[in-house]
């Protein structure tokens, strides 16, 4: 169950003036969840006002009903409404009103990012014989966006906070296809991202990084890998070649994809000599190499190395592919103001 930006955006002012700190945060969610409620340990309490509140909602309407009839999120508002003037109390109750009409309406909708039996389309085969998933195809997935917080990842992204709106960016994804955060995606779910999704999170990371970051950024660089195999063989590659352990003439399409996914991860700062940098380890900061975030390599499902270049070149064909969509999209739109 899902909750409007509009509904989200409607709510910031009236709460954050009680939810400026932690300690604040912790009181309203023990009066109105009590003690032992596994949001609490799920929620981080220290994060900026803006980009708290949107995830606190986001996880309430998640979390759904304490008890029969009674919304966590509804349930909240209302112990907030208490202690809040009349003035705010008016439009509290407002809002509370269009919030529990918003969440009936959607009870008995299908979430999109529940995949059923009925909903998976089978034609498409993965090069590990998996059937590829694809998200349900409705007439809502036209408006796909509708189903999508973006809020939290675009306050993170303004404010400058790139590690969390990397991990931001990787929930995102996951919840399209109901997976927790622990989980990864494989190449059917790749395949099925959504161009209209793909495209939204990457405007969002181009623009507040001014262009450094994004999937069409770390696309732009994986193409010019392409362009030139010899000139961009990795340290792996060459050292491989020095020790004798490379034959050119055997060098074939799977080891140059390899070996420009090792090259790729170099120059974005993943990679280096010999070694992947931890997650832990890695730079989050704006002044640092073109490319280097989101970091894609945290989406994928546990598996060996050699996979992963597999699974990369996916997704930037798939980023390639939503890119020539919008660009057909747009060019029909041009067309079709013209003629009227």
């Amino acid at each position: 169950m899902t909750i409007s930006n509009n509904t989200i955006n409607k709510l910031l002012p009236l709460l954050r003036p009680l939810m400026e700190n932690e300690s604040q945060r912790r009181g309203y969610l023990i009066r109105a969840l009590g003690t032992n409620n596994p949001l609490l340990h799920r929620l981080v309490l220290h994060t900026p006002t803006n980009v708290f509140i949107p995830n606190l909602v986001n996880e309430l309407v998640s979390f759904g009903e304490i008890s029969s009839g009674k919304p966590a999120l509804c349930v909240l508002l209302e112990v907030i409404y208490e202690d809040v003037g009349e003035d705010v109390q008016h439009v509290l109750y407002e809002q509370l009103q269009c919030i529990k009409n918003e969440l009936n309406k959607n009870k008995n909708v299908v979430a999109l990012t529940s995949i059923s039996k009925e909903q998976v389309s089978c034609d498409e085969q993965s090069p590990f014989g998996e059937k590829n998933t694809n998200l349900t195809k409705t007439k809502n997935n036209t408006h796909i966006n509708e189903y999508v917080e973006y809020l939290v990842l675009e306050e993170l992204l303004k404010i400058g906070e790139w590690q969390q709106a990397d991990q931001e960016t990787k929930i995102i994804l996951l919840k399209l296809f109901g997976k927790q955060r622990d989980n990864g995606l494989g190449v059917k779910e790749i395949r099925a991202l959504p161009c209209e999704v793909i495209c939204t999170i990457d405007k969002l990371w181009k623009k507040y990084s001014h262009e450094k970051f994004g999937l069409s950024v770390q696309k732009q660089i994986w193409q010019d890998l392409k362009l030139n195999d010899s000139k961009n063989q990795s340290i792996l590659f060459k050292l491989k070649k020095i020790f004798g352990k490379a034959d050119q003439q055997v060098y074939n399409d799977k080891d140059k994809d390899k070996d420009k996914w090792y090259c790729f991860a170099e120059k974005v700062g993943w990679y280096q000599e010999n070694n992947w940098i931890s997650y832990q380890n890695l730079s989050f900061e704006l002044n640092h190499v073109k490319g280097n975030l989101p970091y894609c390599r945290g989406w994928w499902k546990g598996m060996r190395y050699q996979y992963e270049a597999k699974r990369f070149s996916e997704l930037m064909l798939k980023v390639e592919k939503c890119s020539i969509s919008m660009m057909i999209a747009i060019v029909i739109m041009l067309n079709f103001i013209e003629i009227v």
